[in-house]
């Protein structure tokens, strides 16, 4: 019986998860046999030496490219296969072993995913970051700006947490210390919020493509092939009033677009700032404060990734 793919490769972080990741090498192959005629085994050294390995994979004509870890994991091996430009891009498949898992909950991939039925092949869409007027970055899952940075990088210094725990006490974290608006120029396919630009400024701005952000399920009408992301713009408010939507943040019923939550549609966003803007994309910081970024462009592009996905996955 042919396998679906002939030819793979399996790239493992092995500090993914706070270090599961290494243990099971091997158990892994073996687990993924049926999908490949071959499996080649890779364990990157770091974030660079990942994206390098996968863009690798692209120009070597790899059919399968497999990526063991979390979020941070998936967006370095999407950046290497998106951004080289030589070859086909390979299928990519996910193993959700990371402290977040945003994309392959989207995509329907649960623990062990690949010893059940029911996996499939689909296209989805991706976007590229500019900052100021370097190369674009490729993302994924998604960008958060303003409040939303901070609080992934508040969560870089917490060691004995992970999930949504993690990120709650980051975010209360950020509620103390980083609770401050920021006036921003931000223009959805070329046209103004005017209920931004009426305001006191932004706590936080989230370009969406996949429904979580953080491990917290901000949109759940989300869809990763629909040709658009979902805008979410977190008006000024008080800590008070913050704390009192934390239960609805965890819960995945945030997103409703009232109140001081802004939500639409759009392709291509830009936000400009006349100070910083600290921003991550996948997780990972793009750029943070003191890095003089104060221009950001995003923009879509339609079903561009092949990926492999759960039967759970909603498509559009």
């Amino acid at each position: 019986m042919a396998k679906p793919f002939p030819r793979a490769r399996l790239l493992l972080n092995p500090s993914a998860g706070r270090g599961r990741t290494a243990n099971f090498a091997e158990k892994l192959q073996s687990q993924l046999g049926p999908m490949a005629g071959s499996i080649e085994v890779f364990f990157s050294k770091s974030a660079e030496d990942l994206k390098q390995l996968a863009a690798k994979s692209r120009r070597d004509s790899v059919d399968l490219l497999i990526v063991a870890g979390g979020d941070g994991t998936v967006h370095h091996a999407a950046r290497g296969i998106l951004e080289e430009p030589l070859g086909t891009v390979p299928t990519l498949a996910i193993l959700p072993l990371g402290s977040a898992n945003d994309l392959a909950y989207a995509l329907g991939l649960s623990d062990g995913w690949w010893q059940k039925p029911g996996w499939k092949v689909a296209a989805i869409d991706h976007g590229w970051i500019q900052l100021n007027q370097n190369p674009p970055v490729a993302f994924v899952n998604g960008v958060g700006m303003g409040l939303n940075a901070m609080v992934t990088i508040r969560s870089r210094g917490i060691h004995c947490l992970r999930g949504i725990p993690l990120y709650t006490a980051a975010l209360l974290q950020s509620l103390l210390w980083d609770w401050r608006n920021r006036v921003w120029k931000v223009l959805v396919d070329g046209q103004p919020i005017p209920e931004v630009e009426d305001s006191r400024g932004l706590l936080a701005l989230s370009v969406l493509n996949g429904r979580r952000e953080g491990n917290f399920d901000l949109c759940p009408g989300a869809r990763l092939d629909d040709g658009q992301f979902v805008v979410m713009a977190v008006r000024p408010m008080s800590r008070f009033r913050a704390l009192g939507l934390l239960p609805s943040l965890i819960t995945g019923s945030f997103g409703n677009g009232k109140g001081p939550i802004l939500m639409l549609d759009g392709t291509q966003i830009v936000v400009e700032s006349p100070e910083d803007i600290p921003c991550h994309a996948d997780g990972e910081l793009v750029s943070v404060p003191g890095d003089g970024i104060n221009k950001l462009i995003i923009r879509l592009v339609s079903k561009g990734l092949p990926v492999v996905v759960g039967p759970g996955f909603s498509s559009s």
